[in-house]
């Protein structure tokens, strides 16, 4: 499959792929290349890839969608970091995404009742 994760600016990663973890509202899922396809809302958390016969890697993504078309796999996110460091990813998605998003519920208007 190929992978391609965007930001409003610019595409972070683009890469074949072998499987893919992440995670939506309804919790955490895998996709492989004989998946139907898909899409799906994608919460603050980290999506793991495969790369054939290497390691899993890890990008820290804050909020996206994500769809599967064929062999194709979308992911667009506001925010995203790519690195080997779970922990530190990890990290991330706790300090500053889901603050950021926190903020950013906080600055709506409240429901008159």
């Amino acid at each position: 499959m190929k992978l391609k994760i965007l930001l409003p600016t610019e595409i972070l990663l683009e890469t074949e792929v072998t499987k893919i973890t992440a995670e939506a509202n309804s919790g955490i899922f895998c996709l492989s290349s004989n998946h139907t396809d898909f899409a799906a809302a994608l919460v603050p958390g980290i999506l793991a890839f495969e790369i054939e016969s290497q390691s899993p890697m890890f990008v820290a993504i804050n909020e996206g969608l994500m769809f599967k078309s064929g062999s194709e796999v979308l992911v667009a996110t506001i925010q995203a970091v790519s690195g080997g460091d779970i922990k530190r990813l990890q990290h991330t998605v706790e300090a500053e995404f889901k603050e950021t998003n926190a903020q950013k519920q906080s600055l709506l208007p409240r429901a008159c009742g």
